[in-house]
């Protein structure tokens, strides 16, 4: 008999204590966090991988071709998918502080991916391809780039990220509307504030088209999640 009642206080234990990570973990998680390994709870592990992921995009854009003509834009130049890699980073993070970190590290990581490129031009040709040595061209661009350059963009993604980061773990405890939209309206907005400022929308209007569209769509996926997350409770 004692026996029993020992088995019985142990499974309702394991019972509690699933429970309890399923009330911590974030909305869109919960169905899942139990089945994943045990490494890839650990919030450093998560905060590790979206870091990588911020560094590969940056330096992943940073190749993409700059256009010829000054009144097209560079594609490189979006600044809403960086917004989102932040908030996805928040999202992944069941605390406050480690949503917050997540997401500024994970921009600062993008930022130093996308301008290692640029630490590789050589100063005789503008190219990457020249015959001026990798290691004289790091230690020659990198008192103008990390010196004056970066260090602006660094201190843009640390407060993005930081707010985005917020943003994306708000979401995922509760699906609030608020932090929903704002990632969405990043990508809705982002045109229009580049018209504000240039004076007109630099071409082709056909990108700024598609960054509205998948603002919309991912808004509509955000009141559809929400929906969906009242009909469980």
């Amino acid at each position: 008999m004692e026996h029993r009642r020992s088995g019985t206080k142990r499974l309702r234990a394991v019972v509690d204590s699933r429970r309890l990570a399923e009330s911590v973990a974030p909305v869109g998680f919960r169905r899942y966090t139990l089945r994943m390994p045990s490494i890839a709870r650990i919030p450093a592990v998560r905060l590790a991988a979206f870091v990588l992921a911020g560094f590969i995009y940056g330096l992943a854009v940073s190749h993409i071709p700059s256009p010829s003509t000054v009144g097209v834009f560079w594609v490189s130049n979006l600044s809403a998918p960086w917004l989102l890699l932040a908030f996805l980073a928040g999202w992944s993070q069941r605390s406050r502080l480690w949503a917050a970190a997540a997401g500024a590290l994970t921009d600062v990581a993008a930022i130093a991916g996308f301008y290692l490129t640029f630490l590789l031009i050589d100063p005789t040709t503008g190219r990457p391809d020249g015959p001026t040595s990798i290691l004289t061209r790091i230690v020659g661009g990198m008192g103008y780039w990390l010196g004056w350059v970066v260090p602006a963009w660094e201190t843009k993604a640390v407060l993005a990220g930081l707010v985005f980061g917020l943003l994306g773990w708000w979401w995922g405890r509760s699906r609030s509307l608020l932090a929903g939209a704002a990632v969405c309206l990043a990508f809705v907005l982002e045109p229009v504030a580049w018209a504000l400022y240039d004076g007109h929308l630099p071409r082709p209007a056909v990108l700024w088209i598609a960054e509205a569209a998948i603002g919309l769509a991912t808004l509509a996926l955000v009141l559809a999640s929400r929906r969906g997350a009242r009909a469980a409770v």
